[in-house]
């Protein structure tokens, strides 16, 4: 996993995040899926200013900054294939500063156009524990938009040969 990021609302100059992790898919059918992740990972983070913890101390600037990272991510299918809910909530704790953690969560639908576009409108709620003075440690957005998809998705074909065998292939 790598990340970079910019926030003008939380004055990130850059957040640049690369870490190793896995991902299980708890439930999966055809019209839903459960998947929980499990990272740890190093971060660089540059703000406009110096960051404050919760409690007024200065957020370590150790280069990597170590942090574990719990992911849960949920889309539901809601009708025909066209409408979907989605759900992502990470919790990313830094690993040597107990008070230095951020949570997300964003909750949203997504509607396809076509086979390659979707309007898309998110729900984002954020909370980070260490930021520049004057910023809000908690934010709430909603978001809209349109969210392309480049490859296409492989599909499953079953036939059978004239034994009666029954094959699977991958397109």
């Amino acid at each position: 996993m790598h990340w970079l990021e910019t926030g003008y609302r939380r004055k990130i100059d850059m957040r640049n995040q690369a870490g190793i992790g896995a991902t299980w898919a708890l439930f999966s059918s055809t019209a839903a899926v459960l998947k929980l992740s499990l990272m740890a990972s190093g971060e660089a983070t540059d703000y406009a200013s110096a960051s404050y913890l919760p409690d007024q101390t200065l957020q370590a600037t150790d280069r990597p900054l170590p942090r574990a990272t719990p992911r849960l991510y949920y889309r539901q299918r809601l009708g025909s294939d066209a409408v979907k809910l989605t759900s992502e909530l990470w919790y990313q704790q830094a690993m040597q500063t107990a008070n230095d953690y951020r949570w997300h969560w964003e909750t949203g639908l997504e509607i396809a156009l076509n086979q390659s576009f979707s309007l898309k409108t998110l729900a984002v709620f954020h909370y980070e524990s260490a930021v520049p003075q004057r910023v809000q440690r908690q934010d709430v957005i909603w978001t809209f938009g349109i969210s392309g998809k480049w490859a296409a998705e492989k599909t499953e074909m079953k036939t059978e040969n004239s034994k009666g065998e029954k094959n699977e292939k991958n397109q």
